[in-house]
């Protein structure tokens, strides 16, 4: 192998001061979208691991989306170091080693049986940290129990709620000793297009609120006209919950084909009206094929999947696939009777489901332009994707003729 030529060039101005600082055990980077830090922490991870022979744990808190995301990440990194045709990449198991016998090692956190075989660990990268829960991140900085100097935890995430662990965790309350804490937005990276800048500061203008998280990397905050404020985003003992024969499972589909599809899991406690959201899917531009296998790979295909009507073909296509789904009832002012209904519940998101999190405190109603009072029948669709998917879970439990009592409940 040729001696490697890796120039400041190749790096964020914002994140080169920090590529050689190793100091810090704990090292969590928050942005924007496109603000380039989980690009940044491949680099230097993988800059490290030249140095000196290094095991590095790279996860996700589901094995099913390694491929797509951090193992096509540090694939990405490599070639851009022109080092990828001297690393053994292992496609099967998503293992990389570099020529000094450096290892990458990437894997679901759902799969406990291959993490208990992973010994020796000396670095972990936990990419989308907000999945996890706190007590699963101290479990990975206990495993790095190897001989290697300078072992350390690295998490990545986009903003998210301010009642997540993780705002605690990064504005001091429960700060650890060492810890290294990095906000970024889209501005400090100097590699995005022209087209990607320009989408993003245009929801300045379209969209401020929506701003305010993608462009600007704000910790969410309750904002005015929230249609729903009675929820709580915590960590929830989903097998606990699940001892309670009472409470049953519900689940809903949005098939977004611009945007994005939302799948969400629920579990119902009518008698002490609770909604716990456990398990989300979000993702924009997904075929119906990727949405089957995704419902499988939730292992919820045999529950009821209440999803939008609006397109019988898709839901024909699910029941070829062997998934239970069916369509969501839908009448005149079902949507304000399905808000309605919701509303009267207590909403307990679980803390990894960040989409979903992200569209409670973000969903809000519309302002009529020429009064400024907000319209009951109009809402904040950038932000009622997986809201809707949740409605559609529970869309049976309202009939025709609650939906009209409801609408006439609300003074029309």
């Amino acid at each position: 192998m040729n001696k490697l030529n890796i120039t400041a060039k190749k790096f964020s101005p914002k994140f080169l001061p920090f590529v050689d600082d190793y100091s810090k055990r704990f090292n969590i980077y928050k942005g924007s979208a496109g603000s380039g830090k989980s690009f940044f922490i491949a680099q230097k991870l993988i800059l490290k691991a030249l140095k000196e022979q290094r095991k590095v744990l790279v996860c996700r808190r589901y094995g099913s989306t390694i491929r797509n995301s951090v193992f096509a990440l540090f694939k990405d990194v490599l070639k851009d170091f022109k080092l990828y045709e001297y690393c053994k990449v292992r496609e099967s198991d998503f293992y990389i080693q570099l020529p000094n016998g450096s290892e990458f090692i990437f894997v679901g956190l759902d799969d406990e049986t291959k993490l208990l075989s992973i010994q020796n660990i000396s670095d972990v990268f936990v990419e989308e940290i907000w999945e996890v829960s706190k007590e699963t991140i101290d479990q990975l900085s206990l495993r790095m129990r190897g001989k290697a100097k300078n072992q350390q935890i690295y998490g990545a995430f986009n903003p998210i709620s301010a009642k997540h662990w993780l705002f605690d965790f990064c504005e001091g309350k429960t700060q650890p000793e060492s810890f290294f804490y990095s906000q970024s937005t889209f501005r400090d990276n100097p590699f995005l297009s022209a087209d990607y800048i320009a989408a993003l500061e245009d929801l300045y203008r379209t969209n401020p609120n929506k701003a305010r998280i993608f462009c600007d990397g704000q910790w969410g905050a309750e904002v005015e006209g929230l249609v729903y404020k009675n929820h709580k985003i915590m960590s929830v003992d989903v097998n606990e919950l699940l001892k309670d024969k009472n409470i049953t499972v519900r689940c809903g589909l949005d098939i977004g084909f611009i945007d994005p599809t939302a799948i969400v899991v629920s579990l119902f406690d009518s008698k002490n009206r609770k909604i716990y959201i456990i398990r989300e899917y979000y993702k924009r531009g997904a075929t119906l094929q990727e949405i089957a296998d995704a419902i499988k790979e939730m292992g919820i295909e045999r529950q009821r999947i209440f999803c939008d009507s609006a397109d019988p073909r898709a839901i024909d296509f699910m029941r070829r696939n062997g998934i239970r789904a069916e369509g969501a009832k839908k009448g005149q002012g079902s949507v304000r009777a399905g808000i309605s209904y919701l509303q009267d519940m207590e909403l307990i998101c679980h803390e990894s489901c960040h989409n979903v999190a992200t569209e409670l405190e973000n969903y809000v109603y519309l302002k009529d332009k020429k009064t400024g009072q907000y319209q009951e029948d109009s809402y904040d669709h950038d932000f009622s994707h997986s809201l809707d998917a949740l409605r559609y879970a529970y869309s049976d439990l309202y009939t025709a003729g609650s939906i009209k009592a409801m609408t006439l409940n609300l003074g029309l």
